[in-house]
């Protein structure tokens, strides 16, 4: 009798597996991404050239267009996600449907913040209700919904169907997001195409930032997909222990004591500060509308360091609590 050997896929659908695997790539990854944005902000703030209309406006770009790719590609993910959980029930779909949510929550707030930015001195208002900008704001709440739904019904089971039949429902926005500015006539410039509408001075720092931002996004996926599965590993091992102590008893705390917070805070100070210092230090060279391209790059480090900030923390206390739970003598039984 021939056995056959199980595909990735296969394999990784054993969280366990999945855990040991992530654990080695999670850093090379986080490394990856750092370095490749670096270089995509050397090009964006020393090589690139201003634009002839925009002048050096044009640089929102780098932070504007990587988010907005983000936003309706993190969806395309959760969809996917979503769809495997429906027909294949793969273990890890719902796990990696759930932790890109708030990541693509937080790249589709950036897009809009600094196509806002972008906006006023290009068109002279900050916000118009273009066909473009009202179906990304729509790709924003509907992101919000899926947080919302999950988090309104206690039921894992239900709460993953139900999030998941509405993310599967909600892909029909995305063609109206990358057809809008040729349905209807719109402000927003066409879609930009790299070969034939983008000089190569602006596409090449456009592709490394686009790389920097998609590396970022694994990583923290990848993080919030192991955060969860602690998460899921502490909930299991908490009702267990309820339903041997009983209804008479008082269920025991499984809170952590003093979570490490220090990490996350490092993170976080580490990824703001030489940010502050660049724009601080360049804002003198971008021309009159300094104030513009500095607010986009400032927002976008501080909902990104805000956003790992927060993986790792929750990494953190996840750990702390399976490691509370443990230290009781209280073990998993399975993956």
């Amino acid at each position: 009798m021939t056995t056959t050997q199980p595909t990735l896929v296969q394999s990784l659908a054993n969280p366990t597996r999945f855990m040991a695997l992530s654990e080695r790539l999670l850093p090379w990854i986080s490394v990856a991404a750092a370095a490749v944005i670096a270089v995509g902000l050397y090009l964006a703030f020393f090589v690139s050239p201003p634009d002839y209309q925009q002048g050096q406006t044009v640089k929102i770009m780098y932070v504007h267009v990587p988010s907005a790719w983000l936003a309706m590609g993190v969806y395309v993910a959760i969809a996917m996600s979503s769809f495997g959980l429906l027909v294949f029930r793969h273990p890890l779909a719902d796990v990696s449907a759930r932790a890109g949510a708030p990541i693509g929550a937080a790249f589709t707030f950036i897009a809009l913040v600094t196509g806002s930015l972008w906006g006023k001195p290009m068109w002279g208002a900050y916000w118009v209700w273009d066909a473009r900008l009202t179906s990304m704001l729509l790709l924003f709440f509907l992101y919000l919904g899926l947080i919302a739904l999950r988090s309104s019904v206690e039921d894992e089971t239900a709460a993953a169907k139900l999030t998941a039949i509405l993310a599967l429902v909600g892909v029909a926005l995305l063609p109206v997001i990358k057809f809008s500015v040729e349905w209807w006539n719109t402000l927003h410039q066409p879609s930009t195409r790299f070969t034939t509408t983008l000089d190569p001075s602006f596409r090449m720092p456009l592709l490394v930032n686009m790389a920097g931002f998609t590396l970022l996004f694994l990583a923290l996926h990848v993080r919030a997909m192991r955060n969860e599965v602690l998460r899921r590993r502490v909930k299991s091992l908490q009702l267990a222990v309820v339903r041997q102590a009983g209804s008479a008893m008082e269920a025991p705390s499984f809170a952590p004591h003093g979570p490490r917070t220090g990490t996350a805070k490092r993170s976080l100070w580490f990824s703001l500060l030489p940010a502050a210092f660049v724009l601080v230090s360049l804002s003198r060279s971008l021309g009159t509308y300094a104030g513009f391209i500095v607010a986009s790059y400032a927002i976008t480090a501080l909902v990104s360091s805000l956003l790992i900030a927060w993986v790792i923390h929750d990494g953190h206390r996840q750990a702390q609590a399976l490691a509370l739970l443990e230290a009781r003598g209280i073990r998993r039984r399975s993956a």
